[in-house]
């Protein structure tokens, strides 16, 4: 419910309670909003359809340790198997217990380790594929979730260029 005046995005984060969504607004105006979750892969891209593969890695993306703070619990996780130790804090108001803190410090240093391992590629034109889609490039050790994607269209074929990040739920 929204009160008069008041933003869509205010209604959407009261009902969710300051969980993590992802969402996006679709071809068709609808909305596609879900909660990160263990998925199977949607496609297999083969090396011989990608072009222009950037790959980067970056270490300074990568969280091992965090603290969750709640409303009135706090909880914290450490990743040992990283082999470096970087601290960070996070609040979340919404959580009351310590098992949802830890539950959330979990996911918080999971998107972290989201970001360490990104690649850029280029390949025809997917309609299919979709923002937040589960992908698997031939020829890497992991999956892949598409973080953005540009269409050009040109006479022979459409093309697309991907973003793509690491893919750490349910791995």
């Amino acid at each position: 419910s929204l009160d008069p005046g008041t933003y869509r995005m205010d209604g959407l984060q009261r009902a969710i309670d300051g969980r993590y969504t992802k969402m996006f607004i679709r071809y068709d105006g609808t909305l596609y909003a879900w909660k990160e979750q263990p998925v199977d892969s949607s496609y297999t891209f083969l090396m011989d359809n990608v072009e222009n593969t950037d790959r980067v890695l970056d270490k300074t993306k990568l969280v091992t340790h965090g603290r969750m703070v709640g409303a009135y619990k706090e909880a914290e996780y450490v990743r040992q198997d990283l082999g470096r130790h970087v601290y960070m804090e996070f609040d979340n108001p919404y959580l009351m217990s310590d098992r949802e803190c830890y539950a959330e410090c979990i996911k918080m240093i999971q998107r972290q380790e989201e970001q360490f391992d990104t690649i850029q590629f280029m390949a025809s034109y997917r309609p299919l594929v979709e923002y937040g889609d589960r992908i698997t490039l031939e020829g890497y050790d992991n999956d892949y979730i598409i973080s953005s994607y540009h269409i050009s269209f040109n006479p022979a074929q459409a093309e697309c260029q991907f973003s793509v990040i690491k893919y750490v739920f349910g791995a």
